[in-house]
């Protein structure tokens, strides 16, 4: 990121001249208080807003020249609340990969403990995704 800034659509001013640069193979966490601008950073990195102004550069070339589908497959995200979309609880975790198995989804809740939880429900992957608790890990692919 080199000068990024970025309003809201409301018109809260989020970020103003960042700049950030993280290194190819490492693990980089984004840590600090509550509206520091985290989550906004992550939301510019999977292309989910624009920045009004600055860039974002993978591997030198502009995000934006990058397919979203493509560039969100190699993205991690671990967020502090979860967001459940409605629908399944298949169709929620396969939001990490469009083209998972049904084998990779179970897979994937394993992962995230819930497996179990979701087992007990009685139309276990296809319930509602909003039937799961809260306080649950969210999982991706």
């Amino acid at each position: 990121m080199r000068q990024v800034d970025f309003t809201y659509p409301n018109g809260t001013k989020a970020l103003h001249g960042i700049n950030l640069k993280i290194e190819r193979g490492k693990t980089t966490a984004l840590v600090g208080l509550s509206g520091a601008g985290k989550s906004t950073i992550l939301n510019l990195l999977n292309k989910f807003y624009e920045p009004d102004s600055g860039e974002i550069l993978l591997d030198g070339i502009n995000l934006n020249e990058y397919e979203n589908a493509s560039l969100r497959s190699e993205i991690g995200l671990v967020l502090q609340k979860n967001h459940i979309f409605k629908g399944t609880i298949e169709d929620n975790i396969r939001y990490g990969k469009i083209e998972a198995t049904h084998e990779e989804i179970i897979a994937a809740a394993r992962k995230a403990y819930l497996h179990d939880q979701i087992m007990e429900l009685p139309m276990q992957y296809q319930s509602d995704a909003q039937l799961l608790s809260g306080g649950s890990s969210s999982a991706s692919l």
